[in-house]
């Protein structure tokens, strides 16, 4: 359909927890790097927060200063830190936070604990900029916290020529025909690929330069790629750095030669509670829809359904998926995607047959017409819906809409009617 062929490049929104430490781990020994958080504040609603970390030990001392001074060039810290001493009550103030790519908590007793050897980090910092007018920027980092060095986009791959070329492929013939007039900037090539964070949940995402990409809102704007997506190409080794970065339990959604056949072992309800994580953290059921819409940012490309709306929004992670909410617009009902790994179901990739044998339960199977389709903005085929209820015994539904061929194409999770 249309409405998700339309889905331009999407900025990316904070979506990650950010308390705890992160352990640097080494072969002999595992000097516990722990993380502060500092954050200064100032006039206008400013402030400016950042991550410092230290090390009980001397040699520690020394890989956390590193690994201070690494983030702290790259994410021009001081220069934010300039800014918001020239602050003033009633003038433009700045805001800078970050995300984390992990943030586990290791106990120091561990010892030679072969815990995460990577860390990823986003800044954004939106408001009175060092230079030139307000605007909103993009700061990734991604280091190796055993030594402190920065990591290469090639690094992160078995082929990364292959996938640059897949990559530019998939922006040239997607995303460069369908960049709409909500894109200020809109310059998708050169891609910068050093400018890339991993965040966590599986996802490759490029954080463009405002003046390149830019959306209306005043945000830069960002792509993102499912590790799925680029799995012929991608370091999957148990030490490789996409795979080091991963949330302890995201790792479920893309360890495929371990994790895709446990899904079996699952039943509909589990959906609920996991599930959403493989779209986006801040996002879910229930959930007012202006928070939603304040935190992703909303297109113009929404409109309507039988009985409610749907929204599609800047979050580069939510590319191909729609918030779908009620007749009154409170709260999010749905989210319906085009684009997702979900426990070994992948759009466009695996077949209906496939799918439900993942599941436990039987479907209740429908026949979607092509009226049908258009008007809830799925593809013509067939429809398999399970039904079950969460922790609030709200009654929910699961439906995967596959095309003709039998190929899913569509995910929903919702409120059932």
């Amino acid at each position: 359909m249309k409405h998700f062929a339309k889905t331009g490049v999407f900025l990316l929104v904070i979506c990650m927890l950010l308390a705890g430490c992160v352990s640097a781990v080494a072969q002999e020994s595992v000097p516990l790097l722990i993380r502060e958080e500092v954050t200064q504040n100032g006039p206008a609603d400013s402030s400016v927060s950042y991550p410092v970390f230290s090390c009980d030990d001397a040699a520690g001392q020394a890989l956390a200063d590193t690994v201070n001074r690494v983030i702290q060039n790259e994410a021009r810290i001081q220069d934010y830190l300039q800014v918001l001493s020239t602050v003033s009550e009633g003038s433009t103030g700045i805001r800078m936070s970050y995300t984390l790519s992990n943030d586990q908590v290791w106990d120091a007793s561990v010892g030679n604990y072969a815990g995460p050897s990577y860390l990823s980090l986003l800044f954004s910092a939106k408001g009175k900029m060092p230079m030139g007018r307000p605007s909103q920027a993009y700061y990734p980092v991604t280091l190796n916290i055993r030594t402190g060095e920065a990591v290469a986009f090639d690094q992160l791959f078995t082929d990364p020529d292959g996938a640059r070329e897949f990559m530019e492929a998939y922006l040239e013939n997607e995303i460069e025909p369908q960049l709409s007039t909500y894109l200020e900037n809109n310059q998708l090539f050169p891609v910068p690929y050093d400018r890339f964070f991993l965040d966590g949940f599986g996802r490759i995402i490029i954080a463009y330069e405002n003046s390149q990409l830019s959306f209306l809102s005043g945000y830069s704007g960002a792509i993102a790629f499912r590790y799925s997506e680029l799995w012929d190409y991608l370091d999957t080794s148990a030490d490789g750095i996409p795979m080091q970065v991963l949330w302890h339990d995201g790792i479920r959604y893309y360890w495929k030669e371990d994790v895709w056949g446990t899904f079996a072992e699952k039943n509909a309800e589990w959906l609920y509670d996991d599930s959403l994580y493989g779209l986006s953290a801040d996002v879910y059921l229930g959930q007012s829809l202006d928070d939603a819409l304040e935190i992703h940012r909303v297109t113009t490309d929404s409109g309507y359904y039988p009985g409610g709306a749907y929204y599609e929004v800047e979050n580069p992670v939510l590319r191909g998926t729609l918030i779908l909410t009620g007749s009154d617009e409170t709260q999010v009902t749905g989210l319906l995607t085009s684009r997702v790994d979900h426990f070994g179901i992948e759009t466009g990739k695996t077949s209906l047959h496939e799918a439900e044998s993942l599941m436990e339960s039987a479907p209740l199977r429908m026949a979607i017409d092509e009226t049908t389709a258009e008007l809830y903005l799925v593809c013509p085929g067939t429809a398999s819906i399970y039904t079950f209820t969460d922790g609030e015994n709200r009654p929910l539904t699961f439906t995967l809409y596959a095309d003709g061929n039998g190929v899913v194409q569509y995910i929903k999770l919702s409120f059932a009617d």
